[in-house]
């Protein structure tokens, strides 16, 4: 062989050989388990609350249709401060009935109306109150064809 292929064979032979070492090194040091827990999202922290019970910072006088099921009841920190609470229910009033009711409730009571929806399945109304925003959402559950309330508080920081 001649000197000049025998320098090439050693050369892609020590390349070989440093790539062989660094997988070898890589593989021996994984990322460490803290590096993945700093990486992973943070999640909301959520308090469930006792049926009977209205979740934390709701309005007191906040309109309740009595006797009705209860399906979520529940305060919530979101991973950016924001507090949240929930309460849905399910309603014998029709999603009319409970989009006049909650409109009136908020404008009787000093908060700023942001925006309404009115379809035929779906209403909301969404109003502002200082640091807080108080949306009143009704639908039908496609499920059990009961009419649905969702009331959401959420304050900002």
């Amino acid at each position: 062989m001649e000197n000049s292929t025998v320098f090439k064979f050693v050369v892609m032979i020590a390349a070989l050989l440093a790539l062989l070492f660094v997988a070898i090194q890589l593989s021996k040091n994984p990322v460490s388990k803290e590096a993945e827990k700093e990486e992973l999202p943070k999640t909301a922290e959520i308090q469930q609350v006792e049926e009977g019970t209205l979740p934390n910072k709701f309005p007191a006088d906040l309109p309740m249709e009595a006797g009705a099921k209860v399906t979520q009841n529940f305060n919530a920190t979101e991973t950016d401060g924001r507090y949240n609470a929930t309460r849905q229910f399910e309603s014998k009033a029709t999603l009319t009935a409970n989009l006049t009711l909650y409109t009136n409730y908020l404008k009787n009571n000093g908060w700023e109306i942001l925006t309404t929806l009115d379809q035929p399945t779906l209403k909301m109304v969404l109003g502002r109150k200082e640091k807080q925003q108080l949306q009143a959402s009704f639908a039908v559950d496609p499920t059990t064809n009961n009419n649905v309330v969702t009331l959401s508080l959420t304050e900002f920081k």
